[in-house]
Order: structure tokens, then C-alpha cells, then sequence
């Protein structure tokens, strides 16, 4: 009778989110640029969604901004974990530049699609704070949450521009040909005055991530 051969078992990516690793943004970047300034780039238009460089921990940086917009670009950088590995698209795009973009459109969709999934009790919260403030005559742009954030889709345009300077051509130059501070000045006639709440983020983002991760390891 053959023994049977002793087999290692293989070990499974085990991923995790700690509270420490979910990150509010207070000011912009120190390296921003002076001409990126001149612009009153907006606190609410930057963000971080990531795994760490230990392949285990996962980071979401978000801005510590006005309520609506802030919640946006959470949902945002929720989208961005585990892209490169779940979108078949972003795998076999061979062009950084190109697979740049694809990643902010993915993760937009991919943000979206799982608070709504995991998480869509934050979305029905969200939806009646809206209807609140738009009672006051607040939010004059949109009807609903969801519009703005789709409406914040325009992040990638900006994204796209920078990334693609022509010889030659500035920062300045290259945001004024995609309207960069009409989009602005949207985001500030279009703010409520509240400032998104980080204990809650935490719990949607644990939340969300807790699930996503559970889902990985099946």
C-alpha cells in the first residue's frame, strides 16, 4: 500500500483593514504644486485607495471635507482595492497611461456597486441628509447623492489632463482647455457647510472592506 504524500497546504492572500489605516486628510498634499494652489484646488478632490506594500493591509485615505463630497471620494477609493486583480480589463491593458484612467473609471463603478452591496444602509442615510439640505435650498446642481457623485465622475477628466502634459505645456494650461474651475466652483456652490464624520466612515469603510475581504477568501 503507497503512503500518502505529505502536502503542504498553500497559503491564501489574508487580507485586513485597521481603524489606523483609514486615514482623514486635513490639508492638501505638501508637494502640491504652486500652480495646482492658485487654483483653491478643493480639500475634497484627493484621496488614496490601496494595499499597502506588505501585500496585507489595505489603506483608504479620504478628505476630512464638506459631507457629500467627502462621502464620494470614500465610495471612490473603496473602489480601488483589489482592482488590478478582479477587472480583466485594467490586467491586460499593457499602456500606463491608458490603464490609469481605466483604474479611476473602474473605481468609481466598483465603489459604488459595493456599498451598495455591502453597506446600503449608509446610502439610504446619505439620501435623506440630501433631501434635508436640499429642502433648505442647498445642493442647487442635483436631485440626489447618486447624481453627485456620478457628476464627480469628471475627477478622471482632470486626472487624464495632468498625466498627458504636452511638451511645453503647464499645469495651468493644460486644466483650462477641461474647465477645471467651472468644476470647482460647482463643488463649492454645491457644498452643505457639514463636515463628513469620521467615526462613520470608519464603520462604513470596516464594514465594507470586512465584507470584500470575506468574499476574497471563499
Amino acid at each position: 500500500m503507497n503512503e500518502l504524500k505529505h502536502f503542504e497546504p498553500i497559503e491564501k492572500n489574508t487580507y485586513e483593514i485597521k481603524k489606523e489605516n483609514i486615514i482623514p486628510l486635513y490639508s492638501l498634499p505638501e508637494d502640491f504644486s504652486e500652480d495646482l494652489k492658485s487654483l483653491d484646488w478643493p480639500l475634497e478632490v484627493q484621496g488614496t485607495g490601496r494595499l499597502l506594500e506588505d501585500n496585507k493591509n489595505f489603506e483608504i485615505r479620504y478628505p476630512k471635507g464638506d459631507m457629500f463630497y467627502s462621502w464620494a471620494v470614500v465610495f471612490h477609493e473603496l473602489g480601488h482595492l483589489l482592482q488590478d486583480k478582479l477587472s480583466l480589463k485594467i490586467k491586460i491593458e499593457e499602456n500606463d497611461q491608458t490603464k490609469a484612467i481605466l483604474k479611476e473609471e473602474d473605481a468609481f463603478v466598483r465603489g459604488l456597486g459595493r456599498v451598495q452591496k455591502y453597506c446600503p444602509d449608509i446610502l439610504e442615510v446619505l439620501d435623506e441628509r440630501f433631501n434635508y439640505y436640499k429642502k433648505q435650498g442647498k445642493l442647487p446642481s442635483f436631485n440626489s447623492f447618486t447624481e453627485l457623485y456620478k457628476d464627480f465622475f469628471k475627477i478622471i477628466k482632470i486626472n487624464e489632463t495632468l498625466n498627458v502634459l504636452k511638451e511645453g505645456e503647464s499645469e495651468l494650461e493644460a486644466l483650462e482647455k477641461v474647465n477645471i474651475q467651472s468644476f470647482f466652483n460647482d463643488i463649492e456652490d454645491n457644498k452643505v457647510g457639514v463636515t463628513i464624520d469620521e467615526e462613520e466612515v470608519e464603520l462604513v469603510v470596516l464594514k465594507v472592506v470586512d465584507k470584500l475581504i470575506e468574499e476574497q477568501a471563499v
